[in-house]
């Protein structure tokens, strides 16, 4: 799974930035795959993000707060 994703994310990356093989290496070796159920929250209302995420299978819903109004 490790490297089907390492190349998923290296194709996106290398569509969509100008980046050479060896800093995309680099960029490469921080991303660690992690595998989520249905409906599982990966930030909670008031937490700050310090995670860069890449789908690779999937979808996701996105919502925020903007004064008491949930938007989703």
């Amino acid at each position: 799974m490790t490297s089907e994703m390492h190349e998923l994310l290296k194709k996106y990356l290398h569509y969509n930035i100008p980046v050479d093989d060896k800093k995309l290496d680099e960029i490469i070796k921080y991303f660690k795959p992690i595998t989520v159920e249905c409906n599982t929250n990966l930030l909670s209302s008031g937490e700050t993000c310090n995670k860069l995420y890449f789908l690779n299978k999937g979808s996701i819903r996105i919502c925020y707060i903007e004064e008491w109004e949930n938007k989703c």
